[in-house]
């Protein structure tokens, strides 16, 4: 299942940079991709470790979550919805403003996406 999220005919892009060269063919948020779920992961763990859960970024990092959530929902591994159901539960947490130092630890979850991706690709 490789990721479609930003399609582009290379060789004239790499002649040109031209932006508009880039396709429309993007991944929608509601579709299954395992590289779009692992970048939200790492997004929500990179402002987690970074700023935290101060201010808006709070609303930054469920927001990354949710994203992570919709890109799982349509895979195919049965891990992929036990994935999708510990970023949900992790997210209430943050949500209910219960974190404590455990939630500034993404490693089990990227860690999880990193073997999702490597038994797609089998």
């Amino acid at each position: 299942m490789g990721c479609k999220c930003l399609e582009l005919d290379k060789l004239d892009f790499l002649h040109t940079h031209d932006p508009r060269l880039l396709t429309n063919n993007k991944t929608k948020p509601v579709e299954g991709c395992l590289y779009c779920a692992e970048k939200h992961i790492a997004t929500a763990a990179c402002l987690a470790r970074e700023i935290g859960y101060e201010g808006v970024n709070r609303g930054y990092i469920i927001g990354e979550l949710v994203a992570a959530c919709w890109h799982l929902h349509g895979i195919k591994f049965k891990e992929a919805e036990e994935l999708s159901n510990k970023l949900r539960e992790f997210r209430h947490k943050i949500q209910s403003r219960e974190e404590d130092s455990s939630c500034l630890n993404f490693d089990s979850y990227l860690q999880d996406i990193s073997d999702l991706i490597d038994l797609d690709r089998k």
